[in-house]
């Protein structure tokens, strides 16, 4: 068995004992290991709070990305299209809605596989389309961060993202949607590599084909 593994941030190789990085000094431990009262805190407050949060009953907005909307096609998720009323502007507002090909596991507490969803909509003001990626457990790093993408085969594009404004680190939005909705049209498959808070900078995979577009028939 290798006993080498690959540092969290930077990516180098390391040994697979290694507490902290030779070459960026980055801390390689579990967030468990590293946070043990904090860990303690949230299994005995944390998580009853949770579980009267999930056990309530949340009205159910466009971007939620509980798993339960995941449609497939002989196993492969599939574009979801929908239109629905703006309750505050009474202005069509529609998405469209893809989950990833992949799961990515992370350490405790948002282990148990995440998987990702990509949603391209219009902007309620007429001012084009945004792009978001949202996880069903995990937190995207958006401070200055940046995300890598491939089209198909081609050379990765790097773009600049944001995070929500109501400070949720579970969504991103790609800045200058515009171009990343052109290559979009024209792929089959991308790759998406986004920073995540203690787990580094992964890759997330989505099946793009026969994306028309929000101004198709079923609008």
């Amino acid at each position: 068995m290798s006993e080498i593994k690959k540092c969290k941030e930077c990516q180098v190789d390391i040994p697979k004992k290694a507490k902290r990085c030779s070459q960026c000094t980055a801390d390689q431990r579990s967030w468990i290991v590293r946070n043990p009262i904090k860990t303690i805190l949230l299994i005995f407050i944390g998580l009853p709070f949770l579980f009267v949060m999930m056990s309530s009953s949340s009205s159910d907005t466009e971007t939620n990305l509980s798993t339960s909307q995941l449609e497939t096609n002989n196993g492969i998720p599939e574009w979801k299209y929908s239109t629905v009323l703006d309750e505050f502007t009474d202005k069509p507002q529609s998405f469209a809605k893809l989950f990833s090909t992949n799961e990515l596991e992370f350490d405790f507490p948002y282990n148990g596989g995440s998987q990702f969803q990509l949603i391209v909509r219009n902007l309620n003001e007429g001012d084009g389309e945004e792009v978001l990626i949202g996880t069903t457990k995990g937190q995207f790093q958006t401070y200055d961060e940046t995300i890598k993408v491939r089209f198909d085969d081609g050379d990765p594009v790097t773009y600049s993202i944001s995070g929500s404004a109501d400070g949720s680190s579970e969504i991103i939005f790609i800045n200058k949607s515009s171009s990343f909705i052109n290559n979009l049209k024209n792929s089959s498959t991308i790759k998406v590599e986004a920073p995540f808070y203690d787990a580094g900078r992964q890759v997330i995979h989505f099946n793009t084909d026969d994306y028309i577009g929000l101004k198709g028939e079923f609008l």
